[in-house]
């Protein structure tokens, strides 16, 4: 790869400032594979005055090499740097710093291809603009980077493919704003660092496959928003983070196919997940919440295999949903509380209890959905008592089959209901009265003793429906 000098490439850029940018680029078009790197370059002399009387160094509408731009330990005093309408194929753009930046950097409506930019150990970052630009198979990286009052704005991005990395970066009063983006492929990381009195903030965000990673951050009086105009599959991860201020997770459409993680993080504000139906179950796992979550229409899909026998297919959801039914008992969601209980019953049945254990467990399902479906077991009782005056009228003699079917269901209903004190009564008067063959009583008692179980069972289960629904 061919290395240019960077005098040369000075006098190249002083003459672009009277002859126009299309000197620049006929001649990286001459250099197309050269690398230029201007290395503790005082650019002073090379500032221009824009219409609002401010100092810019001034590369838009240029190309650049694909052998890669870079500035390292270069001087700009608070000039901002322009790199608008920029057409970046294939090299790698790296702005290195160990100095503090004063000014602002604009990629606006610039395009990256198979490219890399990167901005390393710059401190006092004020305004970085990414808005509008075009992004494919590329990479945006901010390592040890410092933001004091300063606003990283990617406001109307396409980026499809690379991803955005800010690794150990410190935030002071400052703003990173993923504004009514559209990513496909794309993966957004935030590792390590310290955000005080900042936000991060990704609002009607349009992603295709990728991840979105929170790892290992200090937010002291900072908050995280996190906002998705559509979504697909991906991981959603603030794990091992610290939160002085609150979170806020939404998706427009209610319905996220990502898996949300918070492992290991501890939040001292509020945690709204809006609304939101999650296609697997989010891991709170290790996750401690000081102040109050707000489960309002938050639902989840638990994933089990196809069939009768059903069985969870991770796991690990039976530990998330522990950790959830936690909260929710801590953040006095009784109905939901209940709902996670039945879930983790579900998800150990077949797995953490055997056989006889989970076939009962699948009967408590079936028949009471755990205890919280008063209809269920309200039309099995009803059922039990329509049905079996049919079952008694065959124990009668031939000469009264003809009977009443309203006097055998009395007697059903004096069976299942013993506890009415009229119940008795009556049946004792009906036995008395009614036809039976001799011969059947003693089938007849068990079927009778058959009905009074059966509907014990569901008289219990109606009971149990009743105190979690009204939480008597």
């Amino acid at each position: 790869m061919q290395s240019i000098d960077s005098e040369q490439a000075l006098e190249v850029l002083e003459q672009t400032s009277t002859d126009g940018t299309e000197c620049w680029n006929n001649w990286i078009e001459q250099n197309l594979d050269a690398k230029i790197s201007f290395e503790g370059i005082d650019f002073l002399e090379y500032l221009v005055m824009d219409s609002g009387g401010s100092s810019v160094l001034n590369f838009s509408g240029m190309r650049f090499p694909k052998g890669g731009l870079a500035f390292k330990r270069c001087s700009f005093g608070n000039a901002d740097i322009l790199f608008e309408d920029c057409d970046f194929t294939g090299g790698e753009l790296t702005i290195h710093m160990p100095t503090s930046f004063g000014g602002n950097i604009s990629f606006q409506s610039s395009k990256f291809k198979n490219a890399s930019l990167k901005f390393s150990d710059i401190r006092k970052i004020r305004y970085v603009d990414f808005t509008n630009l075009f992004s494919k198979n590329s990479k945006f990286e901010f390592e040890m980077c410092g933001f004091e009052r300063g606003f990283v704005d990617f406001t109307g991005s396409e980026i499809v493919g690379g991803f955005i990395r800010f690794y150990n970066c410190d935030a002071m009063l400052s703003l990173i704003a993923l504004h009514e983006m559209e990513i496909r492929n794309t993966s957004i990381f935030f590792n390590r660092g310290l955000y005080e009195k900042s936000s991060i903030t990704i609002v009607e965000l349009k992603t295709g496959e990728g991840d979105l990673e929170f790892d290992d951050l200090r937010l002291v009086e900072s908050d995280l928003h996190i906002d998705f105009e559509e979504a697909d599959t991906g991981l959603v991860s603030v794990e091992n983070c610290w939160i002085d201020g609150s979170l806020y997770f939404n998706i427009q459409d209610s319905y996220c196919p990502k898996l949300l993680s918070l492992r290991g993080t501890t939040i001292d504000g509020p945690v709204n997940l809006c609304a939101t139906k999650f296609a697997n179950v989010p891991d709170f796992t290790l996750t401690r919440i000081n102040n109050h979550i707000s489960f309002r229409g938050f639902d989840y899909e638990l994933l089990r295999s196809e069939g009768v026998f059903k069985t969870i297919i991770d796991i690990d959801d039976v530990e998330r949903i522990q950790r959830l039914k936690e909260l929710a008992v801590q953040n006095g969601d009784h109905g939901l509380a209940l709902r996670l209980h039945a879930d983790e019953m579900r998800a150990k049945r077949w797995v953490s209890h055997g056989k006889f254990i989970s076939m009962i467990d699948l009967l408590f399902s079936t028949f009471s959905d755990y205890g919280m479906s008063i209809i269920r077991p309200l039309i099995c009782l009803g059922s039990i008592i329509l049905s079996f005056p049919l079952l008694y009228r065959c124990y009668l003699s031939d000469a009264a089959v003809e009977s009443s079917y309203a006097d055998l269901l009395v007697l059903s209903c004096s069976n299942s209901l013993p506890f009415i004190p009229i119940s008795r009564e009556a049946r004792s008067l009906l036995l008395d009265v009614m036809p039976f063959v001799a011969d059947s009583l003693p089938q007849l008692y068990c079927l009778f003793a058959f009905q009074g179980i059966l509907s014990f069972v569901l008289l219990f289960l109606l009971g149990l429906a009743f105190r979690n629904q009204f939480r008597l």
